[in-house]
């Protein structure tokens, strides 16, 4: 299982680590891709000072290599696409089984307060979330990051100086990148959540809907189900509000950083400096950057979108599994006697007791119906039957520790559920308007 820790995509290494050949043959494709950009910004420099001087022959043979470059370029790109897809759509695939499996050894008290909505939404649409944004990373992201360093030291190799003014911009659009993320990060959870309560309420309405008629609670649900859907809305237009916020910033620091490059590059080409086929090669290169640059800053804020769900899958982990059977369990086997709790004491929360000292007896073949209001704890007796819960010692009570008796033993010594095959759960509801 993945480490308990803050949710960070480093911790699903282990799980990329199984599919080596197709990364691998990935990663040659991503080296061809990168290497290329260098290559068209040194065979398109020398392009424009040729269409300048009329030599029709030079250009042509420049825009013939310049375009078997390209096509070696896109053939790389959709080699890569293609064999990096499938390790990521497996990462996700493991990672919604692990969670899963997971699901079902969670101690019941656990599982009772997660809605059956929020599960669903958790092992899909979450789920779905980190395998898109592993894709993105390994895809694009990565590509993109070695694209701008490829590029950077081509840069360098022409101008020093102009490349350090290029630099300069370079913290202050980090930084900027980083804040903006992290609150579409915080966004984005609260989002998230909100999804999660909506895809509950849904699950319950469909699951009560002949109580809601039978009541006529209709507007009553409308209304919880309207105010849902506004919180949504309200979470979801934060998260574009400030996406939509970003890009604008983002972009006016890149086109005031290109004007300047073109003021201090024509001032070097003055003082003769700089010769204009080289500044030519190193303004081609210069726009090359935008591209990589514009992929890092989405995909930033989808890989905190990616963050947010993979912390709430990782949430289930920190939920206690159910208690591991007793060193020397005892076999139920056919059970004809009574049902007795002796004592019993429990609680879902600790300052909230449901059970206190209860006590009770069902003598063989007697009916005994359980009448109780919603959250009075009819479900968790039959819970306590099942072992699904374990009664607890009442606090302060010298050692006292609730039981219920089957079969010359206690529930809690038993193996596996209860007892299985022994005790049959009939839910149905009723009422009268």
């Amino acid at each position: 299982m993945l480490i308990p820790s803050a949710a960070r995509f480093r911790l699903l290494l282990p799980l990329l680590a199984r599919h080596r050949v197709p990364l691998l043959a990935g990663a040659c494709c991503t080296v061809v891709y990168v290497v290329t950009d260098p290559l068209l910004a040194q065979k398109i420099g020398p392009l424009i000072p040729a269409i300048g001087g009329g030599r029709f022959q030079e250009a042509l043979g420049i825009i013939a290599v310049a375009m078997a470059i390209f096509l070696a370029q896109k053939l790389a790109q959709y080699g890569q696409d293609t064999l990096l897809a499938d390790p990521s759509l497996r990462v996700s695939q493991d990672l919604r089984q692990r969670v899963f499996a997971r699901l079902q050894r969670l101690a019941f008290p656990a599982l009772e307060k997660l809605s059956s909505g929020d599960l669903s939404y958790r092992l899909t649409e979450d789920a779905d979330r980190v395998g898109e944004a592993v894709y993105k990373t390994i895809h694009d992201s990565t590509p993109s990051g070695l694209k701008l360093l490829a590029l950077l030291g081509y840069m360098a190799s022409k101008d020093g100086p102009l490349t350090a003014a290029t630099l300069v911009l370079a913290p202050l659009m980090v930084g900027l990148v980083g804040w903006f993320g992290g609150k579409v990060r915080r966004a984005e959870e609260r989002s998230q959540g909100q999804v999660s309560e909506l895809a509950a309420l849904l699950a319950e309405a469909v699951g009560g809907l002949r109580l809601v008629r039978a009541f006529a609670s209709e507007e009553w649900l409308q209304q919880r189900f309207s105010q849902q859907v506004d919180g949504h809305r309200r979470a979801r237009f934060r998260t574009l509000e400030l996406v939509a916020r970003q890009h604008p910033v983002v972009g006016f620091l890149e086109a005031t950083g290109i004007l300047a490059i073109l003021l201090l590059g024509a001032w070097r080409i003055h003082t003769d400096s700089l010769t204009t086929e080289q500044f030519s090669s190193y303004i081609v290169a210069l726009l090359m950057l935008i591209d990589p640059i514009s992929h890092l800053t989405t995909n930033y804020n989808e890989l905190q979108q990616g963050q947010a769900s993979l912390r709430r899958l990782r949430v289930l982990e920190q939920e206690p599994l159910e208690p591991p059977d007793p060193p020397r369990p005892i076999t139920l086997g056919q059970v004809r006697g009574e049902l007795r709790l002796e004592n019993v004491h429990f609680s879902h929360t600790p300052t909230q007791p449901l059970f206190q000292n209860l006590t009770l007896r069902v003598p063989p073949g007697q009916l005994v119906a359980l009448v109780g209001a919603s959250g009075a704890g009819k479900s968790t007796l039959f819970s306590l039957l099942l072992r699904f819960n374990i009664p607890r010692t009442r606090a302060h009570s010298a050692g006292r520790q609730g039981s219920v008796p089957v079969a010359g033993g206690g529930v809690a010594s038993s193996g596996g559920p209860g007892a299985p095959g022994c005790v049959a759960l009939f839910r149905n509801h009723c009422g009268n308007h």
